[in-house]
C-alpha cells in the first residue's frame, strides 16, 4: 500500500510541475522590417501600424503587440536618421498566449516635417505560433519498497 502511495504522489507532482510549466510560459517574438523609400528633402519619417485584423483598423491597438510596460500599441513611430535605407527592429515583444497562434497584420507610411502623410504600403502579415516547449520536470524519481 505504501508503494502505491508513493508512486502515485510521484506522478502527481510531476503532472503538476509540467502543467504548471505549460500554464506560466508564453513565447515572445521581436520582429525586424525592411522596405524602400524615396527620399524627399523634408522627409520626416514613418509611422509602423499594427493590427489583429486583416485590412485593419490599425488605430485600436493590436492585443498581442506590447510595449515595455505590457500595454498594448497600434503603431511606432520611426524617425529618418538620414540613412536613406528603411529598417527597423522593434523594441516591442509579440506575446503569444499559451499553446495558441495569433497573425498580425502591418503597414508602414511615411510623413514629411509639414506632417503630410503618404498613403498606407501593402499589408503583411505574419504568423506566431508557441512553438517553444516547456522547460523539462526536474528531480523526477520513483521509489521501490520491498516489503509489508
Amino acid at each position: 500500500m505504501k508503494t502505491r502511495r508513493t508512486i502515485t504522489l510521484c506522478c502527481v507532482l510531476v503532472v503538476l510541475s509540467m502543467v504548471c510549466g505549460i500554464m506560466a510560459y508564453s513565447a515572445e517574438k521581436s520582429l525586424t522590417f525592411a522596405w524602400d523609400q524615396v527620399i524627399s528633402t523634408d522627409f520626416a519619417g514613418w509611422r509602423l501600424w499594427v493590427s489583429d485584423t486583416a485590412g485593419g483598423p490599425y488605430d485600436d491597438g493590436a492585443t498581442y503587440f506590447r510595449d515595455a510596460n505590457g500595454d498594448p500599441i497600434d503603431s511606432i513611430w520611426i524617425a529618418y536618421d538620414g540613412s536613406g535605407a528603411g529598417s527597423y527592429t522593434s523594441d516591442q515583444v509579440v506575446t503569444i498566449p499559451n499553446g495558441q497562434s495569433v497573425t498580425l497584420y502591418f503597414v508602414l507610411n511615411a510623413w514629411d516635417t509639414a506632417n503630410n502623410y503618404s498613403q498606407n504600403s501593402n499589408e503583411v502579415s505574419q504568423d506566431f505560433v508557441d512553438a517553444v516547449p516547456p522547460d523539462a520536470p526536474q528531480s523526477f524519481s520513483v521509489t521501490i519498497i520491498v516489503g509489508p
